[in-house]
């Protein structure tokens, strides 16, 4: 785990709240800053501009600072000087010792000079970089009060002393920690994890949770009763609303501890709150939901937060805080099953008449199965035997009371219901004697098969399984007489000839267009042969469609989709090069390159660009390039390669620096300002190229470079 270390570095150069000497050394028309910028022999052969989150360093123990590299401008053009100084030592600190590349012109008539810091690396006596003045926006830009770039005031014929804050990364992993620097009071930072479990019901199972976690650092004597009632006295200091990462691994819900940098406390008062915390349950749709309003909160003391740190030898651990959300107050997270009142297995039934209060997958409540053998107590012979559950018994109606059950009458219980035997014997079931008598299948009024339709008018009066009536089928062939075709003729039933829709009158049926009838109706016919059913001439002319971009639908030999008349034309595609017509200044025109996504060729035919030999061709973009304001980095392949530096200067001209590392030279070039302005050029070599673009413009913040970058050696 690494960590960082945030230091004051003074350096000797005035402020306007100190005293200012006037040297007699120092000529009227300089003024003498000892600082550090980033290069002294700055150039493309050995270093870079910009330093990188990549390359902020490592504290590394009992490092003594050798030199500083530094960058700044001065001026009302922000002439840039770029030096490397040498440090010292007095009793006062570390300081930068005298460097004429750090005295800075006062132009002439004038009696001060604005001088701007916007780069502070410091080395070791073995070219390794120790510290690093954060920039404002860094992401350690917080952990200091004053982040580059700064600025002064400086009169001419003094002597200025001015402080610089650095930070340090401090490697925990071999315990080494850096805390030297130019009157450096070391501010180390360490780590804090939180975790949080939610449960839904106070004795529940404990669940996983989902949150937000906003930390401060605080500065109140003491712990407000109602805390954040004074904001001044608190400063938020991690992403608000931090939340852990969560997901689903196999079957079990997950969220990773959330950790995050802050800094240490003063071991002399490591018993005095000086962070405050808070916790927000939030929703979690695929596992408990909807999450209740619950926020938890408190302070830290610097002792509290050591007790989650442990270390052992050269490795190192860090514990995470564990909260919970609706659990019972030293809870260790074991839900007590003997707690009628608890739900364990969280499946909705209590403990208390749980069946199985430790299987999520059985919530069968004894309310309901008193002795939990799976049968409801309705349906149980014996809710209180587990060894006894539904009726298995079937006893038969004895209607005639023969003693001899109905075997077409019967039910399933436990126990013999009256009038109910257990055999199913009975030939006669409506005649005790068993004599079964005949029925009179010529009398209109029996009902020989007990289908409930009597003789007269039952289709077939001696098959229970028919009880069809001739007033409802008077020719007795199962279909209904209102929809029977002959309902006299039981050779014909239903219809079943269909007919198809004329409605064109050319004697040829719409084949989606149909009915079933008896009788052919007025309108159709037996065929569905019409291919077109609303021209009777069949010619089956279709309209041209306006949507089709490969039509031609006013027959001017333009197609649908490049033709300007077309009420659709902004919406299609002409030259095919993904822009639609709509957005596309160049409609016609499908380009080679269009990184702007205007439609038109991004480089005008008037730039000569080759790539030939290794050169690569790259897209400089202002609005995602590394870096910012004023200074941007130039990646190729995912690797730094130089800088672009980007000013209007007093003139309101675009002044543009386009840097590359020794190892390249840029071969062509095509410029693309804000407002469209353009420039290109070609064989321009190594090192710094300059670009001017005169006229009156503002702060530019999209400009588009395209390049060919070649290696030194190509040409």
């Amino acid at each position: 785990m690494t960590f960082l270390a945030v230091m004051s570095l003074l350096l000797y150069s005035c402020s306007q709240e100190e005293t200012v000497n006037l040297d007699d050394d120092i000529s009227t028309n300089v003024a003498a800053l000892i600082l550090s910028p980033v290069l002294e022999d700055f150039n493309t052969s050995n270093s870079r501009q910009q330093i990188t989150p990549d390359e902020t360093p490592q504290c590394l123990l009992d490092e003594i600072p050798a030199y500083a590299k530094i960058r700044l401008e001065y001026g009302t053009e922000n002439t840039p000087i770029i030096a490397t100084v040498e440090i010292s030592k007095d009793d006062q600190g570390y300081f930068t010792l005298y460097n004429e590349n750090l005295e800075i012109p006062v132009q002439s008539g004038e009696t001060t000079v604005s001088v701007i810091l916007t780069d502070f690396v410091v080395y070791n006596d073995d070219d390794v970089v120790i510290w690093v003045a954060p920039k404002d926006d860094s992401d350690y830009s917080q952990f200091v009060e004053e982040p580059l770039s700064r600025g002064w005031t400086l009169r001419a014929g003094s002597k200025n002393y001015e402080e610089v804050e650095v930070i340090c990364f401090d490697d925990r992993e071999v315990n080494m920690y850096g805390y030297q620097f130019f009157d450096i009071t070391p501010i180390p930072l360490t780590d804090l994890c939180v975790f949080a479990n939610y449960c839904l019901t106070p004795d529940g199972r404990h669940r996983t949770a989902n949150y937000t976690f906003d930390l401060y650092t605080y500065s109140g004597e003491t712990p407000e009763d109602d805390p954040m009632t004074n904001q001044s006295l608190y400063k938020l200091i991690n992403d608000e609303n931090r939340m852990p990462n969560t997901g689903l691994d196999g079957e079990v819900f997950y969220a990773d501890p959330l950790c995050m940098t802050i800094p240490k406390g003063d071991d002399d008062n490591g018993d005095i709150a000086y962070l405050y915390w808070k916790m927000s349950l939030e929703d979690w749709d695929d596992y408990y939901g909807e999450a209740p309003d619950l926020t938890l909160s408190g302070y830290l003391t610097w002792n509290e937060v050591k007790a989650y740190l442990h270390e052992d030898g050269d490795d190192s651990t860090t514990d995470y805080i564990h909260l919970f959300f609706n659990c019972d107050d030293g809870d260790t997270g074991e839900c007590d099953l003997s707690n009628p009142d608890a739900d364990c297995d969280d499946d909705g039934t209590l403990n208390g008449v749980d069946c199985e209060p430790n299987n999520p997958a059985n919530n069968t409540s004894r309310e309901n199965d008193a002795d939990c053998d799976g049968v409801p107590t309705d349906e149980d012979c014996d809710d209180d035997n587990n060894q006894v559950g539904r009726a298995s018994t079937t006893y038969y109606a004895d209607t005639d009371g023969d003693g001899l059950g109905d075997p077409n009458d019967s039910i399933v219980a436990c126990t013999q219901p009256e009038g109910y035997v257990d055999n199913d014997s009975d030939p006669c079931p409506d005649d005790s004697g068993n004599t079964c008598e005949e029925c009179d299948f010529d009398d209109p009024d029996a009902d020989c098969d007990d289908d409930g339709t009597l003789n007269g008018v039952d289709c077939e009066p001696n098959n229970p399984a028919n009880n069809t009536s001739r007033e409802n089928d008077a020719d007795c062939d199962g279909v209904p007489t209102d929809e029977d075709c002959d309902d006299d003729n039981n050779q014909v039933g239903r219809a079943s000839t269909t007919y198809y829709a004329d409605t064109d009158g050319d004697g040829l049926g719409d084949p989606n267009d149909s009915i079933v009838a008896c009788t052919q109706p007025d309108g159709y016919v037996d065929n569905d042969s019409d291919p077109c059913p609303d021209d009777p001439d069949n010619t089956c002319e279709d309209e041209c469609d306006p949507t089709e971009p490969e039509d031609d639908c006013d027959d001017d030999t333009i197609l649908n989709k490049c033709d300007t008349d077309n009420p659709n034309w902004a919406t299609f595609d002409c030259d095919g090069d993904g822009v639609l017509n709509g957005q596309d200044n160049c409609a016609n025109e499908n380009p080679d390159l269009d990184y702007d996504m205007d439609g038109c060729e991004d480089i005008p035919d008037s730039c000569e660009f080759i790539t030939d030999n290794d050169c690569s061709f790259l897209i400089w973009d202002q609005t995602t390039a590394s870096g910012g304001n004023p200074i941007y980095g130039i990646d190729l392949d995912n690797e730094n390669i130089g800088s672009v530096e980007i000013q209007i200067n007093g003139d309101s001209d675009v002044e543009i620096d386009f840097n590359l590392d020794i190892d390249y030279l840029l071969d062509d070039i095509y410029i693309v300002l804000d407002d469209g302005t353009t420039r290109c050029a070609s064989n321009l070599g190594q090192g710094l190229n300059n670009f001017v673009f005169e006229g009156t413009f503002s702060e530019q913040q999209s400009i588009l470079i395209y390049a060919n970058v070649c290696p030194a050696t190509a040409n």
